[in-house]
């Protein structure tokens, strides 16, 4: 059966010129996002390439190893040696990461902007990890009218959105696709007059 890295070896050559953004590209950088940029992407704005952030991770990762889990999560990575390999990604730059858990406040939320060659931005933020205070946050939202991490993901998306002046896609895997629409639903008008956004 195919999954996202096959299609980053069948369409990775084609541009977003020659092939516009689609729902797969959607969830190759939703997945991306489940990545630990710690220490390689800044929460400052500083744009970083792609290619520096895989070279830079693979220098204290194990390849082998993460391509032998079974975890999503731990595979996610692996997605940035196809990336750079083509055209479609290798361009991209990241910005804006921020990871966060917060066992006190039942609070985990990870973000990160991709900076697509398109002139586009991708805000993705990650589902659940695999802390249990990410786990409560998750019971929480059963009962909540709203959890810490909407509404850091809320203020998140207000910084993020009004810095950065091109059209904007934001999405999720899972959780993340709850900050997605929670943080877009929420959004100060204001913010999204300047640029036109698509949810994910």
């Amino acid at each position: 059966m195919s999954d996202i890295f096959d299609y980053l070896k069948w369409r990775g050559d084609l541009s977003f010129e020659a092939d516009p953004f689609n729902d797969v590209d959607n969830l190759v950088l939703a997945e991306l996002s489940y990545t630990c940029f710690d220490g390689l992407v800044s929460d400052s704005g500083e744009e970083v390439p792609l290619t520096s952030v895989r070279e830079s991770f693979f220098l204290t990762r194990d390849r082998d190893a993460l391509m032998k889990s079974d975890d999503h999560m731990d595979r996610a990575p692996l997605l940035m040696d196809g990336m750079v390999s083509g055209d479609r990604y290798r361009c991209t730059m990241l910005s804006d990461y921020i990871n966060i858990v917060d066992t006190e406040k039942d609070l985990q939320i990870s973000a990160v902007v991709f900076h697509l060659s398109d002139g586009s931005a991708y805000i993705a933020f990650r589902g659940t990890d695999n802390t249990v205070t990410g786990w409560k946050e998750d019971f929480n939202m059963s009962y909540m009218p709203e959890t810490p991490g909407q509404r850091m993901a809320k203020e998140y998306l207000q910084r993020v959105a009004s810095r950065i002046r091109k059209p904007l896609r934001v999405g999720g895997h899972s959780k993340g696709g709850n900050f997605a629409v929670y943080s877009s639903a929420f959004a100060d008008p204001d913010i999204k007059r300047p640029h036109p956004a698509d949810l994910h």
